[in-house]
């Protein structure tokens, strides 16, 4: 998903997005299909995991005022994709 981060273009992005969607959808059937995961496994899993990227994305937003105002103090460049765009 860093890959969405990079590109530019918009369509670009949809199209990892979907491609991205599309894997996990098979990875979470598949799973259930041989009987390794119940449905509730697969969706439990899911949940925890977008669950961890939006708390992380949050935590980041918040911090990022604060990191570039200490990274100015210290004279360091920030090198970083600006993912406010």
């Amino acid at each position: 998903m860093i890959l969405i981060l990079l590109v530019k273009k918009l369509w670009q992005k949809i199209i990892i997005g979907s491609i991205a969607g599309i894997i996990i959808l098979f990875v979470m059937t598949s799973r259930i299909y041989l009987g390794v995961h119940y449905p509730s496994d697969t969706i439990g899993g899911m949940t925890f995991g977008m669950a961890g990227i939006f708390i992380s994305i949050s935590l980041y937003q918040l911090v990022l005022p604060g990191l570039k105002n200490w990274m100015h103090r210290m004279n360091w460049r920030d090198k970083s994709p600006d993912l406010s765009k």
